[in-house]
C-alpha cells in the first residue's frame, strides 16, 4: 500500500503510568517510557534539544536528526520512534510546512479532561484549577 508524503499514520494511544512520584522532568519521561528507563532519559535529552532551537531558531530541523543521533549515540529508529510517542503523547509537534520540530501544548488537552471527570465525579477540586 503506498503511503503519501511524511510520516505513515500511527495511533495516537500511549500509556502513561500515573504516580505521585512524578516530581521532576527524569520522572515525568520516565512515566512516558516506563518501559525504558534509556529512552526516558533519551527522551529527555531530544526534548531539551527542541526545547533550546525552539528558542533560538524556531524550532529544531528535521535535517538535524543525523548530528543528534551521534551526539546521543543512538540510531536512526530510536530516534524517530521516541519522537513518535513523544508527538502521540502531545508533548512535541511536527510542522511540515516549516519542516521543524516544535513544543507542543497538547500534552494538558489531553490531560485537562481527566481532571474534569474526576472531580465530576468526587467531591474533590484540583489545586490547579482554583
Amino acid at each position: 500500500m503506498p503511503r503519501g508524503k511524511g510520516f505513515p499514520k500511527f495511533s495516537s494511544k500511549h500509556t502513561l503510568m500515573l504516580s505521585s512520584e512524578i516530581k521532576s522532568p527524569e520522572a515525568f519521561f520516565q512515566a512516558i517510557f516506563w518501559k525504558s528507563s534509556s529512552d526516558a532519559y533519551t527522551a529527555l535529552e531530544i526534548f531539551n534539544i527542541i526545547k533550546a532551537n525552539e528558542e533560538k531558531i524556531g524550532g529544531l530541523p528535521g535535517k538535524e536528526w543525523k548530528h543528534i543521533c551521534e551526539s546521543l549515540r543512538i540510531k536512526p529508529t530510536k530516534f524517530y520512534s521516541i519522537l513518535r510517542t513523544l508527538e502521540s503523547c502531545g508533548i512535541v509537534r511536527r510542522e511540515p510546512e516549516l519542516r521543524v520540530w516544535k513544543i507542543s501544548g497538547k500534552f494538558l488537552s489531553f490531560v485537562e479532561p481527566l481532571i474534569v471527570v474526576y472531580e465530576e465525579m468526587s467531591k474533590y477540586k484540583s489545586v490547579l484549577r482554583r
